[in-house]
């Protein structure tokens, strides 16, 4: 294993984290405008986009403080197995739903759960193949 400065790592995280949130909200997104899309008609769909959007900007800053606690740990002990990146992503995800579910009295439907465990998987296979792989790389080998 290769020596990473430790402000490389950081920089390695922090875009891996937004590539994350990227394509984790692409999943919802896309799927908010297919099922209003196909129940309701696609002006309708075209219009509720942007509310789709805000929400999903919500649910990343939402996801920020927790999300940088658990790559904090995953680094320190240098977590590096996918299982583990994608089950984080998927309870990070649905914990941040169900908080604005009960916050900001968005309707519960079984299918924002099943679009947020999506978006989970999707975000926690991006981080693992952007920075989660290298966990703990900053820290050189270790001596024993």
């Amino acid at each position: 294993m290769n020596h990473v400065p430790p402000a490389r790592r950081l920089l390695t995280a922090l875009l891996g984290y937004i590539a994350a949130a990227i394509a984790g909200g692409v999943i919802p997104i896309a799927g908010y405008a297919l099922l209003v899309g196909i129940a309701y008609g696609s002006t309708i769909a075209l219009s509720l986009l942007p509310s789709a959007v805000l929400t999903f900007v919500k649910m990343v800053g939402i996801a920020l403080l927790p999300t940088a606690v658990i790559i904090a740990i995953a680094e320190r002990f240098s977590i590096r197995a996918l299982f583990a990146y994608v089950l984080l992503g998927i309870l990070i995800l649905i914990s941040c739903t169900i908080y604005l579910i009960v916050h900001e009295g968005l309707p519960f439907h079984l299918a924002v759960l099943s679009g947020m465990t999506s978006a989970g998987i999707v975000a926690g296979l991006v981080y693992w193949r952007i920075a989660g792989r290298d966990a703990g790389a900053w820290r050189g080998p270790e001596k024993g």
